[in-house]
């Protein structure tokens, strides 16, 4: 991962720390089934919500197409 990828991904995750919501959906975005995605160009994290304010960010991935594929949806579905 390039520093320039790793500040994309930092930020956000400082934008939601600081403000607890992220209303551009193109930065941060619900999947649905309670995974949510951090959206720097061209990557996504998916995470989702644990006990409170807390964040678990399971997986990372290049993106490839529009849609969560479903492969992915299941592998983070087993953490949550």
């Amino acid at each position: 991962m390039s520093d320039v990828q790793k500040r994309k991904f930092l930020m956000l995750i400082k934008k939601m720390g600081d403000f607890g919501v992220i209303h551009d959906t193109t930065k941060f975005r619900n999947e649905g089934d309670s995974i949510y995605a951090f959206k720097p160009q061209p990557d996504r994290y998916l995470c989702f919500f644990f006990s409170g304010k807390k964040i678990i960010v399971t997986n990372a991935y290049r993106k490839k197409s529009d849609k969560l594929p479903k492969r992915k949806r299941n592998s983070i579905k087993k953490y949550g």
